[in-house]
């Protein structure tokens, strides 16, 4: 059952990734970034923003430009900042290494410290 759950997960992450490459195409960088500026709580051109980064294998951009959007409504389009940004963790996420039974893999740590930022934001 756990090994059906990674999988669904695994799947799931690697729609939103292939959705972001098909949406890259059609979006405007510019014009991302000026109603970004013009308006900070534009959390469509936010999350949009972060497709194209997502798409251009920009993981950390991606998910600073989701932190924004947690930060200023966890809940946003149902809860869709928030999905992304554990796909793209569970897309970067390196295989974890066979190790002897009582040791504890090292953690990769660009993943550990985007774990706890989301953490940190959604239980704020």
């Amino acid at each position: 059952m756990a090994g059906k759950a990674v999988a669904i997960r695994k799947l799931d992450a690697l729609a939103r990734w292939f959705d972001a490459i098909d949406f890259e195409g059609q979006a405007k960088l510019p014009e991302l970034d000026a109603k970004i500026a013009a308006n900070k709580r534009d959390f469509q051109a936010r999350f949009d923003r972060a497709r194209v980064q997502l798409a251009q294998q920009q993981w950390t951009g991606a998910m600073d430009e989701l932190l924004e959007i947690l930060m200023r409504d966890k809940a946003w389009n149902e809860d869709l900042a928030r999905k992304t940004y554990i796909a793209i963790l569970e897309v970067i996420e390196p295989p974890k290494p066979k190790v002897a039974d009582g040791v504890i893999p090292p953690d990769d740590p660009v993943v550990a410290t985007y774990r706890r930022r989301l953490s940190s934001v959604v239980l704020s």
